[in-house]
């Protein structure tokens, strides 16, 4: 195809024109693209500024509630410390007051005790009096005799074989009046017989619960029965000399120790 000259022309304007136009076109689409890629990093920036945002106001809320939290543990804290310090108080309290009455119980068991080592010298001194007053009342006295031991109370003689006595009447009044003795010394000296004694003057009988012997459990300290009951007499005087026993042990014992 032939262009003549001006046809020729006209196609380099237009194509000059087509060039300075797609060169318009660039910049513009590069300066679009600039926009966009600017704002698209705005965008990002701004999504970036509302998510810290919303991260800044779970972690204000989080340290709000750990703020409350702590006032709350130091409110307990300080409750604790001020009950504390009130046991401390009240203990130290107590702890005074404890030594305060520990002292006062040790002044009374001094003073209770003075008390009864007191009452304890007295009652030794009244038991003695007793005693004496007792063995005026009941005079006991050794008679001579070669053939057995014989003792005389309030002058009625007793010897050691009882059974041999030639007066029944006086060695059942002697016998009454030694039951009589003992139960008053073992009242004043405050010990314990072993059997039970029931005074009943010449006719004074004495109790064994445990007693093996057939018949009765009550023995009599009178020679004025058969002769084949002798043995419950002999029995009778025998757990007699036990309680006497118990009431001479007791007199040994107040002379010596005082108790």
């Amino acid at each position: 195809m032939t262009y003549t000259k001006s046809e020729s022309f006209d196609q380099l304007i237009r194509n000059a024109t087509l060039v300075n136009c797609n060169s318009e076109i660039s910049d513009e689409v590069r300066e679009l693209d600039d926009k966009i890629s600017t704002h698209t990093s705005h965008i990002q920036l701004q999504r970036s500024l509302d998510s810290l945002t919303r991260k800044n106001s779970l972690l204000d809320n989080r340290l709000s509630d750990l703020e409350s939290a702590i006032d709350s543990y130091r409110n307990s804290i300080n409750n604790k410390h001020s009950q504390l310090q009130a046991r401390r108080r009240n203990l130290a309290r107590l702890s005074n007051q404890q030594q305060h009455d520990d002292s006062d119980e040790i002044e009374r068991s001094v003073t209770l005790k003075v008390s009864v080592d007191q009452l304890k010298k007295q009652t030794k001194i009244q038991r003695i009096r007793l005693l004496k007053d007792l063995s005026a009342l009941f005079p006991i006295v050794k008679v001579d005799d070669s053939n057995n031991l014989t003792f005389s109370i309030l002058g009625l003689s007793i010897s050691e074989n009882v059974i041999s006595s030639s007066s029944h009447a006086q060695t059942s009044s002697a016998l009454g009046y030694s039951c009589l003795l003992t139960c008053l010394l073992s009242k004043y000296l405050n010990v314990y017989l072993p059997y039970d004694i029931v005074y009943k003057g010449s006719q004074s009988v004495i109790i064994d619960p445990v007693s093996n012997i057939r018949g009765s459990n009550i023995f009599p300290l009178d020679l004025f029965f058969k002769k084949d009951q002798m043995y419950r007499f002999e029995y009778a005087n025998y757990i007699l000399n036990k309680n006497i026993e118990v009431v001479t042990h007791a007199i040994i014992q107040l002379t010596l120790t005082g108790t």
